[in-house]
């Protein structure tokens, strides 16, 4: 009797503590479940956060421009590391109808490797207002510096980022003139582009992407400033010369009017590099 009594308790305690570790793996699983669930519902709200600031600018009031841009860049090579680099660039708005802006732009860069190189300047913007009929323009200066970074993927192919930040000095408009007073904007801007050196002569295919976002309004609506889609191809024309053809979709957003304007883009540019000879090939 003794010997089945403490079979028995001991089968029951089996039991229990196999009921009790049953329980325990459920609460385990529904915990988990719970957190699982609760790590869901603040993912999708982070991501809903993050992307207010879309949803929200999803329905501005939107305006629609044709842009011509037409452009030249130049490079004078003067060693193995340092280059002197410069560009000028004209654009009209409704094709050729009227000014959008002309700009000229100077600097020096230092080749550090084949991949990464530095560069600084600064540039003058001279951007149109149209009071009814009558034009003016009003200036913006803007010192600048960036880093590229040049990643060969074949023979064929490469990859190339630019990180670049710069302080702008816009100048004031008041009672429909340019007065002597200017705003100071910090804006960054990262481009990420692809070529692809096609089998036909001298045709070099690409693709890119550039964001500009203004640091100091990283909270506001005036964080965003502009992004641009490039597609195109560059054609060579001699050892110095290169004519580059591109298709480039702009969305520019101007918080103050809480306007978007949705830009098509035609950049025709002339890039020119000139190089002494005997220079060494950079290590």
């Amino acid at each position: 009797m003794n010997q089945l009594y403490l079979m028995n308790w001991m089968d029951y305690s089996f039991l229990s503590k196999m009921k009790e570790r049953k329980s325990k793996g459920l609460a385990i699983i529904h915990s988990e479940n719970y957190l699982i669930k609760q790590m869901k519902y603040r993912l999708y709200f982070a991501i809903s956060i993050m992307y207010l600031p879309v949803i929200v600018k999803s329905q501005p009031t939107t305006k629609h421009y044709n842009i011509l841009w037409a452009a030249y860049n130049n490079t004078i090579h003067l060693n193995n590391k340092w280059s002197l680099i410069s560009d000028a660039q004209v654009r009209t708005i409704d094709w050729a109808d009227q000014w959008l802006l002309y700009a000229i732009r100077t600097g020096i860069s230092y080749n550090s490797s084949k991949k990464f190189s530095y560069a600084a300047g600064i540039a003058l913007f001279r951007n149109s207002v149209y009071n009814d009929k009558t034009l003016f323009f009003r200036n913006e200066w803007r010192p600048w510096e960036e880093v590229s970074h040049n990643l060969v993927i074949s023979k064929h192919s490469r990859f190339l980022q630019r990180l670049r930040i710069e302080e702008r000095f816009l100048q004031v408009v008041a009672n429909n003139r340019p007065v002597h007073s200017y705003n100071f904007i910090i804006r960054m801007r990262y481009k990420f582009e692809w070529q692809y050196i096609s089998p036909i002569k001298n045709v070099t295919l690409l693709a890119a992407n550039e964001i500009f976002v203004n640091l100091g309004y990283i909270s506001s609506s005036n964080f965003f400033d502009q992004n641009r889609t490039f597609t195109g191809f560059s054609y060579k024309l001699n050892t110095n010369s290169t004519l580059q053809y591109q298709y480039i979709k702009m969305f520019q957003w101007h918080s103050s009017s809480k306007i978007l304007d949705d830009q098509n883009v035609i950049r025709i540019t002339l890039i020119q590099q000139f190089k002494k000879k005997g220079r060494s090939k950079l290590s």
